[in-house]
């Protein structure tokens, strides 16, 4: 993965006024719509590593999912906003932490509760949940590393989508699938190269390249306000790309 260099922390630092983790704090006033839609949004973020941290805590597939949802109830609480403080470290920590102490002080009787009828809708009727989860090879035996992990790969996996659906509402969805093998990676990887698929593109390989640089520019910018959204102060980022990476690297 390319790491974002330090000047790109501190050319975004205007990020931080308006962060998802921020706009969570600020819900705790009624008639925050805005702090709301944050909250749901991390939620959808998060939603994924929390089903896999219980499953690896021992629930099987319903009872993990059901878990979940009832988590997501119970965020909908002025109780529980009333316990957010960006100051207290980072979203993803204070989520686990809460998260670990409402299944301590859940019955499984009390797990099974009629799930959807929250204002947080996340994807939690995938009929592909426990098989995704069950694909997973390479599965952690640690439930809090498997969350941190999931957390890694659901951040890097919407960052991608985001870089991707920005490319398709400009008409240029065939560039962008031929852009992508390189953004990450340079050339060598695989079969093709910067100048082969510049020919195919009908561009110079000085053109490709500098479409390949302005790609991974792009990447870069998306990926720091990502990580901008649940951290409190810029110089958090840089801590919190090098725990990413460390994840994605077990």
């Amino acid at each position: 993965m390319s790491r974002p260099n330090e000047a790109d922390c501190n050319t975004n630092q205007g990020w931080f006024s308006t962060t998802l983790w921020s706009q969570v704090f600020s819900a705790q006033t009624p008639d925050d719509t805005q702090g709301w839609k944050a909250l749901e949004s991390l939620c959808e973020r998060y939603w994924y590593p929390l089903y896999a941290f219980a499953r690896q805590s021992g629930n099987n597939h319903e009872d993990a999912r059901d878990l979940v949802q009832g988590f997501f109830e119970y965020i909908l609480s002025r109780t529980f906003l009333a316990q957010a403080d960006p100051n207290r470290g980072r979203f993803r920590s204070f989520l686990l932490g809460a998260f670990k102490h409402y299944i301590s002080n859940q019955k499984v009787k009390q797990r099974a509760q009629k799930r959807g009828n929250g204002k947080i809708h996340a994807s939690l009727e995938d009929p592909g949940l426990n098989e995704k989860y069950l694909a997973e090879a390479d599965i952690a035996s640690n439930p809090e590393y498997e969350f941190d992990r999931r957390w890694a790969l659901n951040l890097l996996e919407g960052v991608m989508k985001e870089l991707r659906s920005d490319w398709q509402s400009r008409g240029q969805k065939e560039a962008f699938e031929r852009l992508k093998p390189f953004l990450l990676h340079g050339p060598g990887n695989g079969n093709e190269t910067y100048a082969s698929v510049a020919s195919v593109m009908g561009i110079t390989e000085a053109a490709f390249k500098m479409r390949v640089k302005r790609l991974r520019e792009q990447y870069r910018t998306i990926l720091h306000r990502t990580i901008a959204d649940t951290v409190q102060d810029p110089s958090e980022i840089s801590q919190e790309l090098t725990y990413l990476q460390k994840c994605l690297q077990g």
